[in-house]
C-alpha cells in the first residue's frame, strides 16, 4: 500500500482466460476501503499469472507476470499501470533485455518514486536458477531497462530475487536458497544507487540461522530499517518462523581493498581501507578472527590504536592506510580468517579477509615389547587421559593371539601403562581387533577366538582399579555358532556393551546381528540381541559399530537397498530393557558398491558414517556423512570430503567424532608416500561441518596405512599406522599417533642474552595458556659453571620456579634476573620450561652469553 491506495493481485483470475490473472486497486476514504479500479494486462492471456507480484507508490503501480512468455516459455513479464482521477491505465509493459525460458521474470516486485525492480530468480547468469533482478527508471511515460543486478557470490539454486524490495536509492533482494549457514538458509543483498550505478553493500543473514530456514523468504525496506522473513526458522519450534530487522540510514559506504594471504612467518601486514564516499563522517574499522581457538580478537592490533579496532574520519575519496600486527596463540591446531571490517555511521559494513595457517605437534607411540608383524594400531580408542591400542597379531599368548595396550597421558605426554591380553588366550584368537573404552572400563574384541566352535568370537572387559587393569569378564553370545565373528566390531558406554558378529547367519547366509551386555556389578549379561528390520544375506550388520548413552549405531556396509553394496546403518534406541530400530541411514547420493557403513560413529545426536569406495573425487576415494537427530528422525546434514581428495585414498575408512569435531582417515592417501596415509578433521560450527587440518605422519612411509583407525576426545586425535616398519620394532610392528587439538600453555621465544660478569641481568617473557588454570615454570641452566640454577630468579619467587594463575588467552608477563658466578666467562644456554594444568609442556631457550669486562689501553712510556 502507499497512502489511502493499496494493491491487491489474483494471479489465478480467470476473468478472460484461465489464470490469467488480474489486481485490484482499493481507496481508503473517511467512511472506509472501497475498490476503485480493477486492472489487467492489456495483452493478456492463458497462465500468464498477472497479479502474481504487486506493488504500488504514489500514482503507479506495478504487477508481475511470471509465466509470461514474450521471451520464451514462462520468460515472466511485469507492468506498469498509472493513476489519472479514479482511472488506471497500463503505461508499459516491461521484460528484460536478456530475458529467456523459464526465467522468472515478474516473480517479485517493488516499485518507488521513479525505479521499479523487477526479479528473476531462476535467471542462470551465475549457475542454474541462480537468479537476478532488474532496475527499471522512468522517464516521462517510458521505462527503460537501468540496471541488471546479481549476487557477487552467486550460485546454483540460490534463488537470488525471490524477493525484493526498493525505497528510494536502496532495494534489497532476497536469496531464499542461499547456503550460507547450510543448505537453503537463505541471505539477501542490499545495492544503493550512486548516480545511475546500482552498487553492492553488503550480504545479511540471520545471526542464528540455520539449515533450511530460508532467511529472505519475505523482504521489505522503509527509510530507516529492513526487515527480513525466515518461515522455517527453529528458534521457538520446529517451522515457527521468525523475522529479523536491519537499521538503514544514508550514510557514507566504505570498502576494505583486496584479500591478503598471512601466515604465523609474516605478523605485520599493511592493508589499504578506501573510504568510497563520504563527507566527514566517523567510521570504524574492526579486525576480529573467525577461529578465537586458534587466534582471539584481542591479539590482533591496529598499531596506531593498540586494540582491534579504530575510528577514523576522512574526507571524500581518501584512502587510509593501517598498520595491523598479529601475535598468534593459538589453541585450536587449525586455521583461522581474519576479518578486517569497515562501518560507517549507518552501520553499513564491507570486509577483506586474509588466512593464518598453524602447524600439528605430533606424538608417536609404539609398543614397549612390540615386534614384527604385531601390527599395533589396527584398533585405537580413547577416554579422557586414556587410550587403548590393539595388537591382534601380537604373540603373547602364541601366534597371533594378540593383545591392547593403554596409554595414559601425564606430565611427560602419553605413556604405556598396561599391557592387556586374555586369561585365556590362545594362538589366533586376534585378541585387539576390536577395541572401546569408557571411564574405568575397556573392551577388546577376539573375533577368531573358538569358544565353543570354530571362530564364533568372544570379547574381553577390562577394569581399572588404580594404575592396574584386571579382567573383569569373559562375554560371548548366547546362541553363538561357527564364524559368527562376534567381536569383530565392540563399543561401550556406561553399563552397556555393543558387540558386532556380521557374518551371523540368523535368517540368511551373512546377516549379521549386534548383541547388547549389560553391567550387574562385576557380572555382563546379554540383554538382547537384534538385527535389520530388513535383513537380508550377506548384508553384514554388524561390521561396524558405536554406542552413546541409549543409541546404538550399527553398520551394514553390503546393504543394497540404495544400490547393490551401496550399503546401510542403523540406529537403535534403547528405552527400559528393549532395543528398537529408530532408523535407517543412507546416503543422499548412496551408489552401487559405496560401502556405506564400514565405519560408524555416533555422539550425542549426531552419527557419522563412511563410505571409503564413494567415488566422488575418483575411483575410491571415499567420503562421510553426517546425520542429525530431532526427536526421532535422522536427517543427513553433511557430506564430508577432504580438499584434496583423490583416487583410491579410501577417505572413510575410519571414523570418530565428538559434537564438536569429526574425524576422518584416508589410510592410502599418497602425499607423504605411497599409501603412508592421511587423517583429516572437521569441526561443527552450527552443524557446518568444515575441514579444518590434514594430518600426516612426520615419519610417514610407503604403506604405513595411517588412517586405518582412529578416535579422538575433544583433546586429542588418535591415528593408527598398524604396517609401520619402526625400526625399533620391525616390520608391520605397527605405531599410533596423537595430534592436540587444543593447545597447552606456551612460552614466547627469548632472544639471546649478553651477560656482564659484574651485574646482573634483567629481561621479560611471557607465557600464554589457553585455558584458565595453574601454570608452574622452572629455569635452568647448562652450564652451571657459568651460572648456577639458583642465581636465576623467576619475578618474586626468590628461586628458579614460580607457580602462577593465568587468564585465559592473556599473556602473563615475568621477570628473569640472571646473575653469574664469580668470575666465570662463556656460554650457557638457560631453558625455560611451562607446564600447564593438564600436565602438558613447552620449553624455551636461548644462549646466555658471560664475556669479560673490556679493557682499556693505557700510553706506552716514551
Amino acid at each position: 500500500m502507499s497512502g489511502d491506495y493499496a494493491i491487491v493481485g489474483a494471479y489465478l483470475d480467470d476473468y478472460s482466460y484461465t489464470d490469467q490473472g488480474s489486481a485490484t486497486i482499493f481507496k481508503r476514504d473517511e467512511t472506509g476501503w472501497y475498490e476503485e479500479a480493477r486492472i489487467q494486462a492489456n495483452d493478456r492471456a492463458a497462465s500468464d499469472r498477472f497479479g502474481y507480484a504487486v506493488s504500488i507508490s504514489g500514482d503507479y503501480a506495478i504487477v508481475g507476470a511470471y509465466l509470461d512468455d514474450d521471451n520464451g516459455s514462462s520468460s515472466g513479464s511485469a507492468y506498469i499501470f498509472k493513476r489519472d482521477g479514479s482511472s488506471w491505465t497500463q503505461e508499459a509493459k516491461l521484460t528484460p533485455s536478456d530475458g529467456t525460458s523459464s526465467d522468472y521474470f515478474g516473480y517479485a516486485v517493488s516499485i518507488s518514486g521513479e525505479y521499479a525492480i523487477v526479479s528473476a530468480y531462476l535467471d542462470d547468469d551465475n549457475g542454474t536458477d541462480s537468479g537476478s533482478a532488474y532496475i527499471f527508471k522512468r522517464s516521462g511515460t517510458v521505462w527503460s531497462e537501468a540496471a541488471k543486478l546479481s549476487a557477487p557470490d552467486g550460485f546454483n539454486y540460490d534463488h537470488f530475487g525471490f524477493k525484493v524490495a526498493i525505497n528510494g536509492d536502496d532495494v534489497i533482494i532476497a536469496a531464499d536458497q542461499a547456503d550460507d549457514k547450510g543448505n537453503e538458509s537463505g541471505a539477501a543483498y542490499l545495492f544503493r544507487r550512486e548516480g545511475e550505478a546500482w552498487n553492492f553493500i553488503v550480504k545479511l543473514t540471520g545471526s542464528d540461522s540455520l539449515q533450511g530456514d530460508s532467511f529472505g523468504k519475505s523482504v521489505d525496506i522503509s527509510d530507516n530499517e529492513i526487515i527480513i522473513g525466515a518461515f522455517s526458522n527453529d528458534a521457538q519450534a520446529s517451522n515457527t518462523g521468525a523475522a529479523y530487522i536491519y537499521q538503514l540510514n544514508e550514510s557514507p559506504t566504505l570498502l576494505a581493498m583486496g584479500n591478503q594471504t598471512i601466515s604465523p612467518e609474516t605478523a605485520t601486514l599493511s592493508l589499504s581501507l578506501t573510504h568510497i564516499h563520504a563527507d566527514g563522517t566517523a567510521f570504524t574499522v574492526t579486525a576480529t578472527s573467525s577461529n578465537a581457538s586458534v587466534l582471539t580478537d584481542s591479539q590482533i592490533i591496529f598499531d596506531t590504536s593498540g586494540l582491534n579496532t579504530i575510528v577514523l574520519t576522512a574526507s571524500a575519496g581518501t584512502t587510509s592506510y593501517l598498520d595491523l600486527t598479529i601475535t598468534l596463540a593459538q589453541m585450536e591446531y587449525s586455521d583461522t580468517t581474519v576479518n578486517i571490517a569497515v562501518t560507517d555511521a549507518s552501520g553499513d559494513t564491507q570486509s577483506s579477509e586474509f588466512v593464518i595457517h598453524t602447524d600439528t605437534p605430533e606424538e608417536k607411540i609404539i609398543a614397549s615389547d612390540g615386534a614384527a608383524s604385531d601390527y599395533f594400531g589396527y584398533a585405537t580408542a580413547m577416554y579422557g587421559d586414556y587410550a587403548i591400542v590393539g595388537a591382534y597379531y601380537d604373540d603373547e599368548k602364541g601366534t597371533d593371539s594378540g593383545s591392547a595396550y593403554i596409554l595414559k597421558r601425564g606430565i611427560n605426554g602419553w605413556q604405556q601403562q598396561s599391557k592387556l591380553t586374555a586369561d585365556d588366550g590362545a594362538s589366533s584368537d586376534r585378541f585387539g581387533y576390536a577395541v572401546s573404552m569408557y571411564q574405568d572400563y575397556a573392551i577388546v574384541g577376539a573375533y577368531y577366538d573358538d569358544v565353543t566352535y570354530t571362530n564364533d568370537g568372544s570379547a574381553y572387559i577390562f577394569r581399572r582399579v588404580g594404575t592396574n587393569w584386571h579382567q573383569e569378564a569373559r562375554i560371548y553370545a548366547s546362541d553363538r555358532t561357527a564364524s559368527d565373528y562376534f567381536g569383530y566390531a565392540v563399543s561401550i558406554y556406561g553399563d552397556y556393551a555393543i558387540i558386532g558378529a556380521y557374518l551371523d547367519d540368523n535368517s540368511y547366509t551373512d546377516q549379521g546381528s549386534a548383541y547388547i551386555f549389560q553391567k550387574d556389578g562385576a557380572a555382563w549379561t546379554q540383554v538382547a540381541k537384534f538385527y535389520a528390520n530388513d535383513y537380508g544375506a550377506s548384508e553384514y550388520f554388524g561390521f561396524s559399530v558405536s554406542l552413546y548413552e541409549d543409541y546404538a549405531i550399527i553398520g551394514a556396509y553390503r546393504d543394497s537397498e540404495k544400490a547393490s553394496t551401496a550399503g546401510a546403518a542403523y540406529i537403535f534406541k534403547r528405552d527400559g530393557t528393549t532395543w528398537t530400530q529408530q532408523a535407517k541411514l543412507m546416503a543422499s547420493d548412496g551408489m552401487a558398491s559405496d560401502y556405506f557403513g564400514y565405519g560408524t560413529a555416533i555422539y550425542k545426536n549426531y552419527a557419522i558414517v563412511g563410505a571409503y569406495t564413494h567415488d566422488y573425487n575418483g575411483s575410491n576415494s571415499g567420503a562421510a556423512y553426517i546425520f542429525k537427530r530431532d526427536g526421532t528422525t535422522w536427517t543427513q546434514i553433511k557430506k564430508l570430503l577432504p580438499d584434496d581428495g583423490g583416487v583410491g585414498d579410501y577417505f572413510g575408512m575410519s571414523v570418530a567424532m565428538t559434537d564438536h569435531y569429526a574425524v576422518v582417515g584416508a589410510k592410502f592417501n599418497d602425499d607423504t608416500d605411497s599409501n603412508a596415509g592421511a587423517v583429516y578433521i572437521f569441526k561443527n560450527t552450527n552443524d557446518d561441518w568444515t575441514q579444518i587440518k590434514k594430518l600426516m605422519a612426520s615419519d610417514g612411509q610407503e604403506n604405513d596405512y595411517l588412517g586405518e583407525n582412529v578416535s579422538l576426545t575433544d583433546e586429542y586425535i588418535l591415528a593408527g599406522a598398524h604396517r609401520d616398519d619402526d625400526p625399533i620394532n620391525g616390520t608391520d610392528s605397527g605405531s599410533v599417533y596423537l595430534y592436540p587439538i587444543v593447545q597447552k600453555a606456551s612460552l614466547m621465544p627469548i632472544e639471546d642474552q649478553i651477560g656482564n660478569p659484574q651485574a646482573a641481568a634483567s629481561l621479560t617473557f611471557d607465557v600464554i595458556d589457553p585455558n584458565n588454570g595453574m601454570i608452574d615454570i622452572a629455569a635452568s641452566s647448562s652450564n652451571l659453571t657459568i651460572i648456577s640454577n639458583e642465581n636465576i630468579i623467576i619475578a618474586d619467587s626468590g628461586t628458579n620456579t614460580f607457580n602462577s594463575a593465568t587468564l585465559e588467552n592473556e599473556p602473563l608477563s615475568l621477570s628473569l634476573t640472571l646473575t653469574p658466578n664469580l668470575n666465570a666467562y662463556g656460554k650457557a644456554v638457560i631453558s625455560l620450561t611451562v607446564t600447564d594444568a593438564n600436565g602438558l609442556t613447552d620449553v624455551t631457550s636461548f644462549v646466555y652469553d658471560v664475556r669479560p669486562p673490556e679493557q682499556k689501553s693505557l700510553p706506552m712510556k716514551a
